[in-house]
């Protein structure tokens, strides 16, 4: 049988439909990997039993080399101290000042370090992603949120309450629709996933589109794709106000990159067209005559939370982790 090394890394990602996760070796190597419903209108104690059954299942999957921590990548706010959840949008349940991190390691007996998603997939596209040869890139992912990491000088940068990056609670429009985090007209509420869907709602209502299923950011895509004009107008849009609030990242942080990633970014140039339209003409002072900043689709998929939280529980344990990643 294969030799492992002397322990394996889970790495856990909570997602608005899916729960994902994947084992590392000590030397960096994907050994197992799984995927279930994440179940984001069950009861909170339901979503904690799938978190905590995931681990076993890994444990039991990869008996008898045992697991020596994990990583769960979580889509909140939570004081990095405790563990303890602040924020937890798009998710049922009553989740504001619960202490996660501890019923976690309660439940699976393994030490356990909490990350943000984003951050999460942040340090697996340093590490084997499109943020690779970048020392200073933004990572956003579209999904039915929208979040964000930065990496400044080599490093995942944390702030001072360890919550920098969170890209979609920008105000993009003051009077605009009420977002999940209680604000109004955060880029979340007027392009992410579920902003698209209202949006085609409301399109299909106005007998402006037909879909071929259900109102869905994959069959608007497809509507898109065949040339439907209210389709391509609501991807258009979305990525117009991503590219705004990508620009004022740009004019603050000045980096070499920009890395898209997330389910909605599947969408590809109908998205990324109008990103990087708009990012070129908010950011005259960045022009790549000056040195303009790149920006690219992440190659890691819906992997790319789990296999960071697994590199970040690497890490806080004090191994070696795989070359590349964030110190």
């Amino acid at each position: 049988m294969e030799e492992r090394g002397d322990a394996l890394y889970l790495g856990v990602d909570l997602g608005g439909t899916e729960i994902k996760a994947t084992v590392l070796a000590a030397d960096g190597r994907p050994l197992w990997s799984t995927k279930r419903l994440a179940g984001a209108g069950d009861t909170r104690e339901a979503v904690l039993a799938r978190l905590i059954d995931v681990a076993a299942e890994a444990a039991d999957a990869m008996a008898p080399w045992p697991v020596r921590a994990v990583g769960y990548a979580i889509p909140a706010v939570f004081d990095p101290s405790t563990g303890t959840i602040e924020l937890l949008t798009n998710f049922a349940g009553d989740w504001t000042g619960f202490p996660l991190r501890d019923a976690l390691a309660q439940g699976t007996g393994l030490p356990v370090y909490l990350v943000n998603d984003v951050r999460a997939a942040t340090v697996a596209e340093h590490a084997r992603g499109a943020g690779r040869g970048y020392r200073d890139f933004i990572c956003i992912a579209i999904g039915t949120g929208i979040g964000g990491g930065v990496v400044l000088d080599g490093r995942l940068y944390l702030g001072s309450r360890g919550v920098a990056g969170e890209i979609g609670h920008q105000t993009m429009e003051p009077d605009g629709p009420r977002c999940n985090c209680g604000n109004y007209g955060c880029l979340e509420a007027v392009a992410s996933g579920y902003a698209i869907v209202r949006e085609a709602r409301a399109a299909i209502a106005a007998g402006d589109l037909a879909l071929d299923g259900e109102p869905t950011p994959y069959h608007l895509s497809l509507a898109a794709q065949a040339g439907n004009a209210a389709a391509i107008a609501i991807y258009r849009r979305a990525g117009t106000y991503i590219g705004r609030a990508l620009a004022n990242m740009i004019c603050v942080l000045n980096p070499e990159a920009i890395v898209v990633g997330g389910g909605i970014a599947l969408a590809g140039e109908l998205l990324l067209e109008p990103i990087r339209e708009e990012i070129a003409h908010r950011t005259t002072v960045f022009a790549p005559s000056r040195g303009g900043v790149e920006v690219v689709a992440s190659p890691l998929g819906d992997g790319a939370g789990a296999l960071g939280a697994a590199i970040w529980a690497m890490r806080e344990v004090g191994a070696a982790v795989p070359a590349g990643s964030p110190a």
